[in-house]
């Protein structure tokens, strides 16, 4: 018969993994998390914009977490495709972008972009665990977190593993359906007692060139 002690306690793990997630944290100062109601509006587009401005002047102080696991593509707009992140002596190293920002995705785990990650809710939750808890982030002066459209496991996730979240910001596009879908993303924001929330409208503008063509901007 097995003894007692050599059957890990799933409780002290989970313990321990907050732990771990609470000591790494307490080196970021700002914690900042994007989500928006419908994919396509941007999201990402303002999670890497405020990043760079963030990291002007804070070389090596402003981290990004992509927490959009099954579609990941912070790496492809910072031109770190084909990058890997490593072990090192405190952890998961990030892989490092533009201003030296500190960049963590599942992407620079997959073989291809065409590889698929089929994860349900636990596995989801035990790898955003791991980014937050196992990855050396250092001492950042910001901790930008891309979360996936809507409300749906990562982003519970982390609002469950972060209660002090320094804000939030939701992006989203003039057209009704977006706007609509941002509209449920408020009624998450009670499992967070994050201070400000940030409604950022992405501006969509065609205008014609000489080609006939449409540009845009």
């Amino acid at each position: 018969m097995t003894a007692s002690n050599d059957v890990p306690n799933p409780f002290e793990e989970k313990a321990k993994q907050q732990q771990l997630i609470k000591d790494k944290m307490a080196n970021v100062k700002h914690k900042i998390a994007i989500i928006s109601g419908k994919g396509g509006v941007g999201k990402t587009l303002v999670t890497v914009n405020l990043a760079a401005a963030l990291a002007k002047g804070r070389k090596g102080k402003v981290g990004i977490l992509d927490a959009d696991l099954t579609g990941p593509c912070v790496p492809k707009m910072l031109g770190l495709k084909g990058h890997r992140m490593e072990l090192g002596t405190d952890g998961i190293m990030p892989a490092r972008g533009p201003e030296e920002i500190a960049v963590v995705s599942m992407d620079f785990l997959l073989p291809d972009d065409e590889a698929p990650v089929i994860w349900r809710g636990p596995l989801k939750m035990g790898a955003i665990r791991q980014f937050l808890g196992e990855v050396a982030w250092g001492d950042l002066d910001y901790l930008l977190i891309d979360l996936p459209p809507g409300t749906g496991d990562e982003s519970l996730s982390v609002m469950q593993l972060l209660p002090e979240l320094d804000g939030v910001i939701i992006v989203t596009i003039c057209p009704r359906r977006p706007v609509i879908a941002t509209k449920k993303v408020p009624r998450v924001m009670p499992r967070t007692n994050a201070r400000t929330t940030i409604v950022v409208w992405v501006k969509r503008v065609f205008k014609p060139c000489k080609r006939r063509t449409l540009r845009y901007e």
